[in-house]
């Protein structure tokens, strides 16, 4: 057999297997999110696990009053979750919101945080390090100002992340004996009038969707998108200083990783001690500053070695993504490529493979395979 031949049959292989994957995305949507998914004990009763939900604010998001309310409007037992809204400055458009939506809601235990900390790159890891800190519960739950879920939402996650872990499909074992972190699938929803706004809000509730429950079906690795995501502390405090890599390069200790060289505070022991809140109560958070998707890096954390914790997109509710106003096709152009550099940095193969995944480049690579075989 030929070298043409050969690349026949590898486009075939691959155009067989982006089929199943979008045919096992879609029958997840259809098991997960077809009918009402109905609460467990777990979530329901006084006992309930407490939760922080932390809403990271920044500016006037398309409808940010009604994300921030359905966090408070949860149904879930009283006292059993508060809520901590954060912003940057007293200028922030958003504070005056933010502040309205706690007034409408006063039995529910809230707060608002002004003023960031500096622990990185990352302004929403800056806007949450003193939020993460106050969090009175072990279980938070970060969710975007674009975001809003369910009332149900919340204890449906709960009961996610109590469940043991399933295993994936054709294999006996589950990934890690217990689930460390449940996330949501982004739903594009409130589009402007608009090309690019039209285009984001079917990317995401279509071909991002599809393969973003797949991808987490099969569970061959992290795959998590960081618009609604629940953990632990107590989880994230357990992640090594030796999982943060830096210029390719592995640090056994934190005392190894300065400012200088990794670009957090987190690991400036000489002047960010425990008494201050990046080097001490937010210091597990605060590493993630290193990196601009810090959503991806701390699901990866959790998942690989040593903690091996599982994840699992919570069933029966989805991340309604407010996309608002995105004038121009260039404008949502150049945002998929902004995340398209971030992401070639910490998860090249996959970034280079996801053209290849796109209906008509997936399409012609099986005409392709077809026509030279």
């Amino acid at each position: 057999m030929d070298l043409l031949a050969w690349v026949a049959l590898v486009a075939l292989g691959w155009y067989v297997v982006i089929w199943f994957v979008c045919l096992l995305g879609r029958s997840v949507a259809v098991r997960n999110y077809s009918e009402p998914w109905p609460r467990s004990p777990l979530s329901s009763g006084t006992e309930a696990p407490g939760v922080s939900i932390l809403r990271p604010l920044a500016g006037l998001d398309c409808n940010l009053f009604t994300n921030l309310c359905s966090s408070f409007e949860q149904e879930y037992p009283s006292g059993r979750f508060e809520v901590i809204m954060s912003v940057k400055s007293e200028d922030d458009q958003a504070l005056s919101v933010a502040r309205s939506v706690a007034e409408r809601y006063p039995h529910v235990p809230s707060r608002i945080i002004v003023g960031d900390a500096l622990a990185g790159v990352n302004p929403k890891v800056n806007n949450l390090v003193r939020s993460y800190a106050a969090a009175v519960h072990d279980l938070v739950w970060v969710v975007d100002s674009q975001v809003w879920l369910s009332p149900q939402a919340l204890g449906r996650a709960v009961d996610g992340m109590l469940m043991a872990p399933t295993p994936p499909p054709g294999r006996r074992r589950a990934h890690g004996t217990r689930v460390g972190l449940v996330h949501h699938v982004p739903l594009g929803v409130l589009p402007a009038d608009t090309w690019g706004s039209h285009i984001e809000r079917a990317f995401l509730s279509t071909t991002h969707a599809k393969m973003y429950l797949a991808l987490n079906e099969l569970a061959i690795d992290s795959c998590v998108m960081g618009k609604s995501n629940m953990y632990r502390k107590s989880d994230l405090s357990s992640v090594p200083d030796s999982f943060f890599e830096i210029n390719g390069r592995r640090f056994d200790s934190a005392s190894e990783a300065r400012t200088g060289v990794i670009g957090s505070h987190a690991f400036d022991d000489e002047h960010y001690g425990p008494s201050d809140v990046v080097g001490g109560a937010a210091r597990p958070l605060a590493r993630f500053a290193i990196y601009l998707a810090e959503d991806n890096m701390l699901a990866l954390s959790l998942w690989r070695p040593p903690l091996r914790l599982a994840h699992r997109v919570a069933p029966g509710d989805a991340a309604h993504v407010a996309v608002g106003d995105i004038r121009t096709i260039e404008a949502y152009a150049r945002r998929r490529m902004r995340w398209i550099r971030v992401r070639r940095h910490m998860v090249p193969a996959a970034t280079y493979l996801e053209p290849f995944t796109e209906s008509i480049v997936a399409g012609l690579v099986g005409w392709f395979g077809l026509r030279t075989r």
